[in-house]
């Protein structure tokens, strides 16, 4: 397991600094929580989750939500451009690491 980083300059906005985990297993290389620090409110959750929505790799939170008095837990694809960034780059880092 490795800890990767990079930073996403967001112009006008600011910037967000992007964590994950590499885990290196027998066949493949997976990318494990990734955690989003940004210095403004970028809007994606502090943790979130790299997964598979069809062929397109997005990041995935469980965003609890309350409804009708009741807490319920609403996954849900992050689509946005600061969003697909994240993705793009977090993939570029996991394929040059196999």
């Amino acid at each position: 397991m490795e800890l990767r980083e990079f930073q996403v300059n967001v112009p006008a906005r600011g910037t967000v600094h992007v964590e994950f985990h590499l885990h290196f297993e027998p066949h493949q290389t997976t990318v494990g929580e990734i955690k989003i620090h940004a210095d403004y409110n970028c809007g994606i959750p502090h943790r979130v989750q790299l997964k598979k929505d069809g062929h397109t790799w997005k990041l995935y939170d469980d965003r609890p939500k309350m409804v009708n008095g009741e807490v319920k837990v609403i996954p849900e694809y992050l689509e946005d451009e600061l969003s697909n960034t994240i993705v793009a780059n977090i993939l570029e880092i996991r394929d040059m690491a196999n």
